[in-house]
C-alpha cells in the first residue's frame, strides 16, 4: 500500500470512528461511579427506604451516566469518622452523625431540644426552615450539605431495668449521642456515657451501659432486642442530627448537567428520610413487641415531671449558643415557630 493510500485509509477510519462515537455516545463515554458511605445497617429505614431509593433515582435520572455504589457500615471508616470520610474524599457522598464531632455542628442540635414535636417529618421541616433562613452559618463550608436530618425519636432500651418513674433514672448509666441528650440525662439524675453506634450490642451485653437511648428501628436493625428486653417508649427528643453531604470534587467528576441532576434529586427527596423514619419506627415498634420486648410508657403524671425537669434545657442551649457568638435565640425562634405552623406545641416561646 502506498503512503498516500495508507493516509487515506487512516483518515477514513478515524472519520468512521468519530461518526460511530457520536451515534453511540454510551459507548464513547464510560459511566461515572460515585461512592456513598452509609454507616447504618442495610435493614435500617434510612438505608432501605431512603438512601437506596435516592441512589437509584440518580442513576435513572442521569440515564446511567452516573452510578452510585453504597459502601456499607465501616467499609471506608468508623462511624465517628464519617464526616471526614466525605470531607477528605474517601467517599463522594455520605451520611454522618454530627454528634460524633462535638462542637463542630452546633446549630442542628436545635432539633434535639426536648418535647418539641410530634413527628420526624415536622422536626425535619423545622430544621429546613432554620437552614433556609441562613442560620447554619459556616459549619458545612468544607462539604456540600444535601440533607439536614433529625431522626430517631429517642426512647430507652434497658436489659435489666424497668423504668416506671422519673426517680428510676437516678444513677443509671445511659448511652447518649452527646450534647443535648447529655443535658436531658443529667437533669433526670442519670449518667450519660458516649458510645459509638457500632458498639451498641457489646456495650449493653457487657454492662458498660445500663440503657441505650435510641428509637425502635435502630433497636431492631442492630438486634439490640437480643440483649435488652425492656423498652420505655418516650419519644422525649429527636436526634439533631445527621447530615447527608457531598465532597466538593464531585462537580469535577461528572458533567454540569448530571451534577445539577444530583442536586435536583436531593432537593426532591428532602423529607424522604423523615417519612421513612416515621413509618419505620412505627413498624419496628410492633415487631419488637412480637419478639418479646416489653414495651412500657410513663404515666401522665411521671411524663409531666419529666417535661418539667428538662424544659430549662431550651434556655440553657440558647445561652450556650449566644456565648459562642451564634444566634441561638433566633435559631430557636425560627425552629419553634415552624413547628407551631405544623401543629406542634413546643414549650419555647409560649
Amino acid at each position: 500500500m502506498t503512503l498516500l493510500k495508507t493516509r487515506l485509509a487512516l483518515k477514513v477510519a478515524a472519520t468512521s470512528f468519530a461518526a460511530f462515537s457520536i451515534a453511540c455516545p454510551a459507548l464513547a463515554e464510560e459511566p461515572v461511579e460515585l461512592s456513598f458511605s452509609m454507616m447504618l445497617a442495610q435493614s435500617h429505614p434510612h438505608s432501605s427506604d431512603y438512601i437506596v431509593p435516592i441512589t437509584k433515582m440518580i442513576e435513572e435520572r442521569t440515564e446511567g451516566r452516573v452510578t452510585v455504589e453504597i459502601k456499607w457500615g465501616d467499609a471506608l471508616g468508623a462511624a465517628k469518622d464519617q464526616y471526614f470520610v466525605v470531607r477528605d474524599g474517601l467517599a463522594d457522598m455520605g451520611y454522618f452523625v454530627t454528634g460524633y464531632t462535638p462542637g463542630r455542628f452546633p446549630t442542628i442540635e436545635v432539633a434535639s431540644l426536648p418535647y418539641a414535636a410530634s413527628s420526624t417529618v415536622n422536626v425535619n421541616k423545622a430544621v429546613a426552615a432554620v437552614a433556609e433562613a441562613g442560620l447554619m452559618g459556616s459549619e458545612y463550608d468544607e462539604v456540600i450539605p444535601l440533607h439536614y436530618l433529625a431522626s430517631s425519636p429517642y426512647s430507652f432500651s434497658c436489659p435489666n431495668l424497668t423504668i416506671d418513674s422519673v426517680d428510676d433514672f437516678a444513677g443509671v448509666k445511659m448511652r447518649s449521642p452527646g450534647s443535648v441528650q447529655n443535658k436531658v440525662l443529667e437533669a433526670l439524675g442519670a449518667t450519660p456515657v458516649v458510645v459509638p453506634y457500632s458498639e451498641a450490642y457489646s456495650a449493653l451485653q457487657s454492662g458498660l451501659v445500663d440503657c441505650w437511648i435510641n428509637g425502635p428501628a435502630t433497636i431492631l436493625s442492630s438486634k439490640l432486642y437480643e440483649v435488652s428486653e425492656n423498652f420505655l417508649l418516650s419519644g422525649f427528643s429527636y436526634y439533631g442530627g445527621s447530615v447527608i453531604a457531598m465532597n466538593e470534587q464531585v462537580k469535577d467528576k461528572v458533567s454540569a448537567e448530571d451534577y445539577q441532576t444530583i442536586l435536583d434529586v436531593f432537593a426532591e427527596t428532602k423529607f424522604l428520610g423523615a417519612e421513612a423514619t416515621d413509618l419505620g419506627e412505627a413498624a419496628a415498634l410492633e415487631e419488637l413487641k412480637t419478639l418479646g420486648v416489653a414495651v412500657t410508657t410513663l404515666s401522665a403524671e411521671e411524663t409531666a415531671k419529666f417535661q418539667a425537669l428538662v424544659e430549662p434545657i431550651w434556655g440553657e442551649w440558647i445561652a450556650d449558643m449566644e456565648s459562642k457568638g451564634l444566634p441561638g435565640e433566633e435559631i430557636a425562634t425560627v425552629f419553634a415557630n415552624s413547628l407551631r405552623e405544623l401543629g406542634d406545641n413546643p414549650s419555647y416561646g409560649n
